[in-house]
């Protein structure tokens, strides 16, 4: 699914400007034109990145409805298991990277912490949205024989478990 692909790489772009975002800020040595532009394209971008993360799930219901098994099952594989280099990369930006970058601005961009941590459960639930669709198509093609238990459904919505979700639903279809 083309959106999928779409997601994931906004997916990433985020995490870089995530990343740069507050460096360029604190290079500006203060709030100026270049500050504000930089912040103002940063969210503009995690914008651009939500909304496309909706179509992505748009299209997942609308595969689902039709039962096309196929791009479910492809988009399902492109926003869980190739966004796992995003998520360990995402820890250690918000861990490590922010921390220096909270110190060294002595606490003056500490509203912008909240920011990755609030759109990283966005991407979770976006992403699990998808996987519930190919859940939901599983569940409904297999009848009663191996069918996904509805558990699924909610360990779709956690980080890790997700994952793991997903690789052993994979293998069982």
């Amino acid at each position: 699914m083309k959106t999928a692909k779409l997601f994931l790489a906004g997916i990433y772009l985020h995490l870089f400007l995530s990343a740069i975002t507050p460096i360029g800020i604190l290079l500006a040595g203060e709030w100026n034109p270049v500050s504000y532009g930089l912040f103002f394209f940063y969210l503009l971008m995690i914008g651009a990145m939500q909304l496309t993360g909706w179509i992505c799930v748009g299209c997942s219901i609308a595969a689902y409805r039709k039962g096309y098994e196929e791009k479910l099952k492809k988009s399902v594989k492109i926003l869980k298991l190739y966004s796992i280099p995003f998520y360990l990369l995402n820890f250690i930006v918000s861990f490590v990277y922010w921390f220096f970058i909270l110190a060294g601005s002595r606490g003056i961009l500490f509203f912008l912490l909240p920011i990755p941590i609030a759109i990283t459960c966005l991407i979770i639930f976006q992403t699990g949205c998808v996987g519930i669709c190919y859940i939901m198509y599983l569940r409904k093609q297999l009848g009663s024989q191996k069918k996904p238990s509805r558990t699924h459904y909610l360990i779709q919505l956690i980080p890790i478990l997700d994952v793991i979700s997903t690789l052993y639903i994979f293998h069982k279809s």
